[in-house]
């Protein structure tokens, strides 16, 4: 028989309830507090009219096709001044004949070479700090081989909030669009990941930022000797300096839609799960108050679905407990939804309550087993 008390007739019950009614108010501050700030700010529509002069810093390890197919719309970005420097990272295909190529053609385009031998045992950062230093301009614009630009304006968009106190701009970066389970769920996890870093760095707290679609100041950088204390971990060239040196006062986000990069997606879920781990690798290295932020969430949804069921089966289908659980699963729904058409995902707003459920049980496996070392790939 269906029922409404509020409070349940036995301890056990009782302690069930309140681990429940937490989670949700834990739940609906991480949703208002902090995703809702993201839904709710426009994005910047201000265009300078001086610009300086900027170093996008690509590395390439085997990426022949992916340079041939994407560099050209970095090369000729709508943009007074800048050189690309591509940093070949020991490639054993073709990559340095088509960077060649591409050198003859462009003269805005600079390559240097980490020879095969050297490379066996070095991370990604070896190849961002040759990269960096080799950069000719202060400000510096980084993305991966595998992307490109929604736009020509992407350096414009981006470089736009730099100003005397900006030393870090944090923009979107997607993948292409394809068929399938792991689209959906690759596409989903990107734009929730991005509402949320988003989100923390509006409200001053910027914790991260991805390699596909991030600007900072080299020269903050280098005095930072930001890769120092995590040189040999094989992630975190991004994040782990955003989550160390961004403030609220020297970090902005940029997420105007003609911003954004797309990437080639991973091909199959053994290929997601690699790089997912890889990603959790550097959680180690967050500032605590980053690391108890986003560990709360998580256990906070795992804690209120279970609770939620438990309560359920065991006091007679209360109807109370299923109006709280569907008010925050309707509250996020709708936020993710609004998020996610400002990132150009709409069609995973659909997918969102199944991710929603699985997300936290699945990711938490994931870091679990993130103990078996990955090298950049």
């Amino acid at each position: 028989m269906l029922n409404f008390r509020v409070f349940p007739e036995n301890e056990i019950n009782l302690t069930i309830t309140i681990v429940f009614l937490l989670s949700f108010i834990v739940q609906l501050f991480y949703w208002l507090f902090f995703y809702l700030k993201f839904v709710i700010t426009r994005a910047n529509k201000e265009l300078k009219t001086n610009y300086p002069p900027v170093s996008v810093i690509i590395t390439a390890r085997n990426e022949a096709i992916n340079l041939q197919n994407f560099l050209p719309s970095i090369l000729n970005q709508d943009y007074p001044e800048f050189q690309v420097v591509v940093v070949n990272h020991a490639s054993t295909d073709d990559t340095e004949f088509v960077l060649k190529r591409f050198e003859q053609e462009y003269k805005n385009l600079y390559v240097t070479h980490i020879p095969y031998s050297q490379a066996s045992w070095h991370s990604k950062k070896l190849a961002l700090l040759i990269g960096i230093k080799a950069a000719r301009h202060n400000v510096l614009l980084f993305t991966d081989a595998d992307c490109r630009p929604l736009s020509n304006q992407w350096i414009k968009l981006m470089i736009r909030n730099f100003d005397e106190k900006t030393r870090i701009v944090l923009g979107y970066g997607g993948y292409a669009k394809s068929r399938g389970l792991l689209d959906k769920w690759l596409r989903t996890d990107t734009a929730f990941i991005a509402m949320q870093y988003f989100g923390f760095a509006l409200q001053g707290l910027p914790y991260m930022g991805v390699g596909r679609n991030i600007a900072w100041d080299k020269e903050f950088f280098l005095k930072k000797d930001a890769f120092k204390n995590h040189y040999y971990e094989q992630s975190g060239s991004d994040d782990l300096f955003v989550n160390h040196f961004g403030t609220k006062q020297n970090t902005k986000v940029e997420f105007d839609k003609k911003s954004f990069t797309i990437s080639v997606p991973p091909h199959s879920w053994k290929e997601w799960f690699v790089m997912k781990k890889r990603h959790f690798g550097s959680a180690k290295f967050y500032k605590f108050k980053y690391k108890f932020l986003l560990s709360l969430e998580p256990l906070s949804r795992i804690l209120l679905i279970l609770s939620a069921i438990v309560l359920f089966l065991l006091t007679n289908f209360n109807l109370l407990v299923i109006f709280i659980f569907f008010i925050r699963e309707i509250l996020a729904w709708l936020l993710y939804g609004l998020a996610a058409a400002k990132l150009n995902e709409s069609n995973t707003w659909w997918f969102f309550p199944v991710y929603d459920f699985v997300q936290p049980f699945l990711n938490a496996l994931i870091y679990i087993a993130k103990k078996n070392k990955q090298k950049w790939i």
